[in-house]
């Protein structure tokens, strides 16, 4: 374990979480998880020591459950996409009791059957990390950390299919606080990154040589098929559905007065048709 070094991957579901670890995780270097058989080979639903945003109640789809560890499953979990950072108990720091290293032993062998451990560094996905980071560097000090964030508009409609929560309003909330919450996290990390989804998207080239260089390894060519327009769909819809209707408009003007300087701060804009 501690001739490893950790690369944890966070963000709101729908950020791109997955895409950027797949990237990373291609990297001759670096071994991601991988034939878990587990939602999106995330390393929450292959351990018991700390809750996973979601439990066997709210886990979706139904098509990606299969046994896990029962002491996993006995917990309560943050209600998944859309709904776990209202849940206070999501937010894991260094004070967690949780926090020890005979957890961190645990964990690790609960990860390293579907690790390289050939391989140097080792990359875990979830999007729940956003709120555990001060709890994993804890765990495992060298840890370095990678956050995603995409536009909230992208992520909302993304999220909607994932969650009972379907307003926009609170999926928008849900937006801010997770994010709010990172932020007074960060100054507590060693080695962080922030990036966006669009950056990686529009030049994944120039973002993963930044990200490469931040983990201390060469940059490698990218193999993967990237769809540089994936906002789109979404940004249409809001351009339809809220920003079409005169009625709807109403409500558009409500958001925007509730959200929009909250997300100018991200460099993010709820201004005019997206």
């Amino acid at each position: 374990m501690d001739e490893h070094r950790f690369v944890f991957v966070g963000g709101l579901h729908r950020s791109g979480t997955t895409l950027l670890a797949d990237l990373i995780a291609d990297h001759p270097e670096v071994s991601g998880l991988s034939g878990t058989g587990v939602p999106m080979n995330e390393g929450q639903f292959l351990q018991g020591v700390y809750p996973p945003a979601w439990t066997k109640r709210t886990l979706w789809p139904i098509r990606y459950l299969r046994p896990v560890s029962p002491r996993v499953l006995s917990h309560r979990g943050y209600g998944g996409p859309g709904r776990f950072v209202f849940d206070p108990g999501s937010h894991l720091t260094e004070e967690s009791p949780l926090a020890t290293r005979k957890n961190a032993e645990t964990v690790f062998e609960a990860w390293a059957p579907y690790l390289d451990l050939d391989r140097p560094i080792l990359i875990e996905k979830s999007p729940p990390n956003l709120l555990r980071t001060r709890f994993l560097q804890a765990l495992y000090p060298t840890s370095s950390f990678i956050i995603v964030m995409r536009h909230p508009v992208a992520v909302s409609y993304a999220t909607r299919p994932w969650t009972r929560i379907r307003p926009l309003y609170f999926l928008f909330k849900h937006w801010v606080l997770g994010y709010e919450m990172f932020a007074t996290d960060a100054p507590h990390l060693n080695r962080l990154l922030v990036l966006k989804y669009e950056d990686l998207v529009s030049d994944p080239e120039e973002t993963m040589r930044h990200v490469f260089r931040f983990l201390e390894v060469p940059s490698v060519d990218i193999q993967r098929k990237i769809a540089k327009d994936a906002n789109r769909k979404y940004f249409d819809r809001w351009n339809k559905e809220i920003m079409g209707s005169r009625i709807r408009r109403r409500y558009a003007d409500f958001l925007h007065e509730r959200f929009a300087s909250k997300f100018a701060k991200y460099g993010y804009s709820l201004e005019g048709p997206l």
